[in-house]
């Protein structure tokens, strides 16, 4: 799918021979959660409970975590921070499909 992403103004999807999903990869982008890398000096404050953050890692004073919306409460969130560097990735067009299909339902079926 790296290769569409690269030469592709719009993606469709299809689910049992069905359009499901048609538009650029930004305006799919936008229903898909960001990941969000931040690393801190100091303290790490307490981000279980902030609006939209998934899948939340800390390590050390590394925080990865998954933002599906805004950003902003995160970044609210981290305000007392002292915050050394944030980088957010967007999701690959593979990342975009399996997010909505799952990973059981891009495997092929094997013909007996």
């Amino acid at each position: 799918l790296a290769e569409v992403e690269a030469v592709c103004d719009r993606v469709a999807m299809l689910r049992a021979g069905r359009l499901v999903e048609c538009g650029t990869l930004e305006v799919l982008r936008r229903y898909t959660a960001l990941r969000v890398r931040v690393v801190l000096s100091g303290p790490v404050p307490d981000l279980s409970g902030v609006a939209g953050v998934r899948a939340l890692r800390v390590d050390g004073q590394v925080v990865e975590c998954d933002v599906a919306g805004p950003v902003q409460p995160l970044l609210t969130a981290l305000a007392g921070s002292v915050v050394e560097r944030m980088t957010t990735t967007e999701p690959s067009l593979e990342e975009l499909f399996l997010s909505r299909y799952g990973e059981a339902d891009a495997t092929p079926a094997v013909a007996p």
